[in-house]
């Protein structure tokens, strides 16, 4: 079911994709995978994850936000990347980090608004 929602919110990405991702730890998705529902269809999602390749551990990540195109531009990601954040904070993490590439200036500017710092 996870990885049913996720595909259909990050249209671009394949089921190998998934896996990559959330390879270990499956029984945290529920606590950690938010799903954006908007007209009774998955629009968004992303995860308050943990650090699973041991760059940052104990960190919690935030990781995986997409909204699909024509979901874009009305605040939905804005609003993920902050209850994901809070999330996290939830869970306990005192750090928090999310990687992106520099093509991505419209999430940069989001994650930049809410505090994130480059490193």
């Amino acid at each position: 079911m996870w990885q049913e929602m996720w595909l259909r919110a990050d249209e671009k990405d394949e089921p190998y994709i998934f896996e990559h991702n959330f390879p270990l730890h499956r029984q945290l998705l529920p606590l950690r995978m938010f799903f954006v529902l908007y007209e009774d269809r998955v629009v968004g999602t992303g995860s308050a994850w943990i650090d699973t390749e041991d760059s940052y551990p104990g960190w919690g990540q935030l990781h995986s936000i997409a909204i699909v195109p024509e979901a874009q531009g009305k605040g939905i990601g804005t609003w993920l990347a902050h209850d994901l954040t809070m999330r996290l904070l939830e869970l306990g993490h005192t750090q928090i980090y999310l990687q992106t590439v520099a093509s991505r200036e419209n999430a940069i500017a989001i994650y930049k608004k809410l505090g994130y710092e480059e490193m």
